[in-house]
């Protein structure tokens, strides 16, 4: 039988996506886009590499800890406080001062304040424990004795 013609094309095509990699592959090393600040240099050797050979970036490798005594470490409490586990000094904030310096087990970065408001904190999740533990007794000794 007489072949029939080809189906007209969609009325509206889909849109075309550009390719994954703009670039063609080479054999060396891939180029970098255009636009692109250049490649840093080759992987320190400290550094791992993964499965393809490419070097793996470990994150405590490149957050180096500040200085001991510089304003962003001023004490060795102090360490904790950008992820929120230090402790407050109780003196940094007094008129005398804390006199430990840079040895002082606690943060030097924390507000006057800070030590009263995780006081406050630590409170009110100790009332609400508090509650919690209450009604959860209450609902056992009525079991206990045949209530509802």
């Amino acid at each position: 039988g007489p072949s029939s013609p080809p189906p007209p094309p969609p009325a509206n095509p889909a849109p075309s996506l550009p390719p994954a990699f703009p670039f063609p592959p080479s054999d060396s090393s891939c180029p970098a886009p255009p636009h692109s600040p250049p490649m840093p240099p080759a992987a320190p050797p400290q550094w791992s590499a993964d499965a393809a050979g490419l070097p793996v970036l470990r994150l405590a490798d490149v957050l180096k800890e500040p200085e001991l005594g510089s304003p962003d470490l001023p004490t060795v409490g102090s360490a904790g406080h950008r992820v929120g586990r230090c402790k407050p000094c109780a003196f940094v904030w007094k008129e005398g001062g804390c006199s430990n310096g840079t040895d002082c087990p606690f943060c030097h970065l924390c507000g006057p304040s800070e030590r009263r408001n995780r006081k406050k904190e630590r409170k009110a999740q100790w009332q609400k424990v508090s509650v919690l533990d209450r009604g959860m007794q209450a609902r056992h000794m009525s079991s206990m004795w045949g209530g509802a």
